[in-house]
């Protein structure tokens, strides 16, 4: 027989293992639709940043092709964008926000390419390569993983 623990009326006290349950459910769905919600607000936030990178970027590249008579710097494919000096000075010098990118359009090739650093989520990368895809017309990203792959065709690399 079972000796439980009563108060002043004759109530147990304490709750039930079901009570317990129930109450820890509840909690974790709270949690859940919270973090949901969190994201929702939290990867436009991200991909208008990893935007403003990206035309400063592209900025940068035209601006360079625009210096060299309408031919895009050439640089080996994987290319760091601060080590590609003909694109980092039309950025002032100042890249360290996109340190992880990487810019390639070998010699005599007709496509340049950017590539972003990995991005916190497939996210974001797919609202990053969706607004370039708005609003540049000359150039076309595309999301593959967490990772934005930026191109322009039918240039001269050089």
């Amino acid at each position: 027989m079972l000796n439980h623990t009563l108060d002043r009326k004759g109530f147990r006290k304490g709750f039930t293992m079901t009570e317990l349950a129930f109450v820890l459910v509840i909690g974790g769905l709270v949690i859940t639709v919270g973090l949901m919600a969190f994201n929702k607000m939290y990867s436009p936030t991200v991909a208008n940043n990893e935007y403003s990178k990206a035309m400063q970027v592209m900025g940068a590249v035209e601006r360079a092709a625009g210096d060299s008579g309408g031919t895009y710097p050439a640089y080996n494919a994987g290319t760091m964008i601060p080590a590609a000096t003909a694109v980092s000075n039309q950025m002032g010098g100042n890249t360290r926000d996109v340190a992880g990118w990487q810019y390639g359009c070998p010699a005599a090739a007709t496509t340049a390419t950017i590539t972003t650093n990995t991005l916190s989520s497939t996210t974001v990368a797919s609202l990053l390569a969706t607004k370039i895809n708005g609003s540049s017309p000359n150039w076309a990203a595309t999301p593959a993983g967490s990772v934005v792959t930026i191109t322009k065709n039918n240039i001269l690399c050089q």
